[in-house]
């Protein structure tokens, strides 16, 4: 069964893993009241996150920039899943996402308290299946922007696979940055290539 609660801290992640690989979240249940996530990752490698509940505030809960990362039978209610720029490898499965001001499961882009990867650009090689995202306040799953979009070399999305998902009374919100600014939807994609839904 899931761990004693852990409250995260109101100003910083839980927990955040820099540079780090080979790390294993399971049983977790956290509670973040704030707006910081619980997880927050920065070049890792191989980060997997199962059977976990996270609850609290209405921002992303899994923030994570990694070469490998699996996010699999987790409840976030409310919050999300942020894969950011210069991840691969990612698996988002059977998890049940409520709620939340932005997307259900963010693609691309990156907050301005992490740097650009050194080693990728773009998010490649994604499986997002077999998830219940449900009143996300944007889009169910969507690319995100960012304020320095334009100045920066962001990669596109590609290789995405979204099959066998339920996304229902999404886009509660209307369009804002950073998201997709002119409209919201149960999946809303650009830059993207090879994708299979």
């Amino acid at each position: 069964g899931l761990a004693t609660r852990i409250d995260g801290p109101p100003l910083s992640p839980t927990f955040l893993l820099n540079g780090v690989s080979d790390v294993t979240f399971e049983d977790m249940n956290i509670f973040v009241d704030a707006g910081r996530p619980a997880i927050q990752v920065q070049a890792g490698n191989r980060i997997t996150v199962v059977h976990s509940r996270f609850t609290g505030g209405a921002q992303f809960r899994i923030v994570a920039q990694s070469a490998g990362l699996r996010v699999e039978d987790c409840v976030f209610d409310p919050g999300g899943i942020w894969v950011l720029d210069g991840s691969s490898e990612v698996v988002i499965r059977e998890n049940n996402i409520t709620g939340g001001i932005g997307p259900g499961i963010g693609l691309g882009g990156l907050p301005a308290d992490v740097p650009l990867s050194p080693n990728a650009t773009g998010v490649v090689a994604v499986e997002i299946v077999e998830n219940v995202i449900s009143l996300a306040g944007n889009s169910g799953i969507s690319t995100v922007l960012d304020a320095v979009e334009q100045s920066q070399d962001f990669g596109d999305i590609e290789n995405l696979e979204i099959a066998r998902n339920r996304i229902e009374n999404c886009a509660t919100q209307p369009p804002a940055a950073p998201y997709y600014p002119t409209a919201v939807a149960g999946i809303l994609l650009h830059h993207a290539a090879q994708v299979r839904i």
